[in-house]
């Protein structure tokens, strides 16, 4: 999960039940809490009081499972998004080994057991989370079913699933599914036949799968201590997954408050303007010497109102126009770049 599906749990919970004046006041604050620097195990302690306060809204796991199954790859966390374009489920389980660490509340590894000719996720559910175990076994079971039928076309009833005693007694899922109690207080597994490991993503294509892996990669990255507040900024407005325009909509995707977001970056000598100026000069840069996009289709790429308010930025910084720096490019002469 991300921080953006703390943002989207609390809009659903908004819509779908009648939120005490308290209450709702205690959720935006934990909202305008959370470090959006740090990942969602950094900030458990802030994320577990933020689900004591909406579990009591959510008095069926039903409720949960359906929601679950609505969620989308972008909104669990953005590091779903390369197992969605994963070759194999196998590569799926890798990429999220790889990946996993310190950006979901759960620890994912792949189980094969040869004896049983079983294979598939286990799922270790964070010490931090445990109050809310019942919501996020729902989530990942019903998350990864649908992933399973949507991208490898694996149903949910050749999948054994092994959970809690507490969850299993709660009522996980659909009762027709194969349920077993599992002896650990905070597991997972999603059991299939092996062989389906080795099952393949008819829509697989390498070149975007190794894109979004490089993008969660840096997300990583950026989720140190050592990442600046001004570096995310420009991480959202690189993300395909995110559509970050102005000062407001990066707010909202980080989960900040717009006076927040305004300060942190004043600490930091800049402004979302300044930013988003230089990645788009950044960006039409390589787009004039990587694509065959005409200008016009470049300015209309980057969020430019007209080709000429393009054109002016651009001249502005480089000190030649878009197409005499191309010209240039193309000539070998680099046009002072």
């Amino acid at each position: 999960m991300s921080l953006r599906e703390i943002y989207n749990l609390f809009q659903a919970i908004k819509n779908d039940f009648s939120l005490t004046v308290s209450d709702k006041k205690e959720c935006e604050r934990l909202l305008n809490l959370l470090d959006e620097k740090g990942s969602f195990i950094s900030n458990a302690s802030i994320i577990g009081v933020f689900y004591k306060v909406v579990l009591a809204y959510i008095k069926s796991p039903q409720w949960i499972w359906r929601y679950g199954q609505q969620l989308n790859a972008n909104d669990i966390g953005f590091l779903y998004l390369p197992i969605s374009t994963a070759k194999t489920v196998r590569h799926a389980i890798e990429i999220l080994e790889e990946l996993n660490k310190g950006e979901l509340p759960v620890n994912v590894t792949m189980i094969e057991q040869k004896r049983s000719g079983l294979s598939g996720f286990s799922f270790a559910l964070a010490d931090e989370f445990l109050d809310s175990i019942i919501f996020h076994s729902n989530i990942v079971v019903a998350f990864t079913l649908k992933y399973l039928l949507e991208v490898f076309s694996i149903s949910a009833h050749e999948v054994s699933i092994v959970a809690p005693d507490s969850v299993v007694r709660s009522g996980l899922a659909d009762k027709t599914l194969n349920i077993q109690r599992s002896p650990l207080h905070a597991e997972v597994k999603l059991l299939f036949p092996s062989h389906y490991l080795d099952k393949k993503n008819n829509k697989y294509n390498k070149d975007l799968n190794d894109q979004t892996i490089h993008l969660c990669r840096q997300r990583k990255s950026l989720i140190s201590p050592e990442a600046s507040f001004s570096s995310q900024i420009r991480y959202l407005l690189n993300c395909p997954s995110s559509q970050v325009n102005s000062l407001g909509s990066a707010a909202k995707e980080m989960c900040m408050s717009t006076r927040n977001v305004r300060k942190k970056l004043e600490l930091e000598s800049t402004n979302f303007t300044e930013i988003q100026k230089n990645y788009k000069l950044e960006r039409s840069i390589y787009m004039l010497n990587n694509s065959s996009l005409t200008v016009e289709e470049i300015s209309s790429a980057l969020g430019f109102n007209c080709a000429s308010n393009f054109c002016r930025a651009f001249k502005g910084s480089q000190g030649v126009s878009p197409s005499e720096f191309r010209k240039g490019f193309i000539l070998g002469d680099q046009a002072g770049f």
